[in-house]
């Protein structure tokens, strides 16, 4: 079948409106994907365009019906729920222990020193407990985290959990290593990359770095915030920046926006599994755990397994109830164009 498509498609064919034009099959996924921005409308063209197109070359309705469902498949967003269930907790520990480090007196935070002379290597303590704003995100009981501050705005910081872990099932993550930060009055930036992830739970000291070792880390802060996705898909970093309204030893009402990118690798035997992610934008805060009210994901998706090729961008909205829309994609994904697709958070 796939044959007689691949011929038919370079070929003149008959529409269903009596004219006859050239059509290959790479000029109908360009279209469909560049196409009317309109999800619905765009969605019923794709499907049109197959059936007209599989039709005139004389495929049977299996055929087609096997046809649409290999383009109607929804991507996989484990990574990006991931992503965002590392970096939203990642990002409330970090701040909280900075609060505390700087003189803040907050009850489940509890540092060995206050930083008044630079620089200063201070540890911290956060209980993260089950009432908390973290538990959404983690089960971990608690995180140890150990930091270095050359200067009273920049530092480099160690984050260690105890009792469970960050990230998703798949993507268990025990602690992040020497990830640099910097202070904004009470806000907060983090820039961290997956070779700074352990899932074995092993952490350095940031005061055991040498000079050049942290001017490199320090460095990373200056890693641009991506505005377009696909700037941020060619991304190997996650830059997140923590607005905290002016009240640092207050997490409820902090917002958190991650943008950036990263790849994500799965080898099982002769199959292989390749996920790159861009995110641009990406708000979460404490008012909804099951989604992010705004900002784009892109996610292009190699499968050698399940033979999945594709890019698709999801589009988060102000409403929480678990779900993202795809207004943009290709290969695979792209029946899906104007879905609402379940996150799973």
């Amino acid at each position: 079948m796939w044959n007689r498509f691949r011929s038919c498609s370079q070929s003149q064919w008959q529409t269903p409106f009596g004219d006859s034009w050239p059509l290959s099959a790479h000029r109908y996924f360009v279209f469909a994907r560049v196409g009317n921005p309109d999800g619905k409308y765009m969605k019923r063209i794709v499907v049109l365009c197959l059936l007209a197109l599989l039709s005139a070359c004389g495929g049977s309705s299996e055929e087609v019906r096997d046809v649409i469902e290999k383009f109607d498949v929804p991507p996989d967003t484990e990574p990006l729920v991931a992503v965002i269930k590392l970096a939203v907790p990642l990002a409330h520990i970090a701040t909280a222990a900075t609060a505390e480090m700087f003189g803040e007196d907050l009850d489940f935070v509890e540092a060995n020193i206050t930083c008044t002379d630079f620089p200063c290597a201070a540890v911290a303590d956060v209980i993260l407990s089950d009432d908390s704003i973290f538990r959404p995100y983690t089960s971990a009981s608690s995180a140890h985290v150990a930091a270095l501050w050359p200067s009273q705005t920049q530092g480099v910081m160690v984050v260690l959990l105890y009792g469970g872990t960050l990230g998703s099932p798949n993507y268990q993550v025990q602690s992040v290593h020497s990830f640099p930060v910097s202070r904004r009055g009470s806000d907060l930036l983090i820039i961290f990359a997956n070779i700074d992830i352990d899932i074995a739970g092993e952490a350095d000291d940031p005061a055991a770095l040498t000079a050049n070792e942290i001017a490199r880390e320090l460095e990373r802060l200056n890693t641009p915030i991506p505005t377009d996705y696909e700037v941020a898909l060619g991304m190997e970093a996650w830059v997140v920046d923590v607005i905290t309204q002016g009240s640092s030893n207050d997490l409820n009402d902090d917002r958190i926006l991650i943008s950036g990118g990263g790849q994500y690798v799965a080898v099982d035997g002769t199959a292989v599994d390749v996920y790159q992610l861009g995110l641009v934008g990406v708000e979460m805060d404490a008012t909804c755990t099951q989604n992010p009210l705004d900002g784009l994901a892109v996610i292009q998706a190699v499968d050698t397994q399940k033979i999945i090729f594709g890019q698709a961008v999801l589009e988060f909205g102000r409403v929480c109830d678990g779900r993202a829309k795809v207004v943009v994609a290709n290969g695979n994904y792209i029946g899906t164009i104007g879905d609402y697709i379940d996150l799973s958070f």
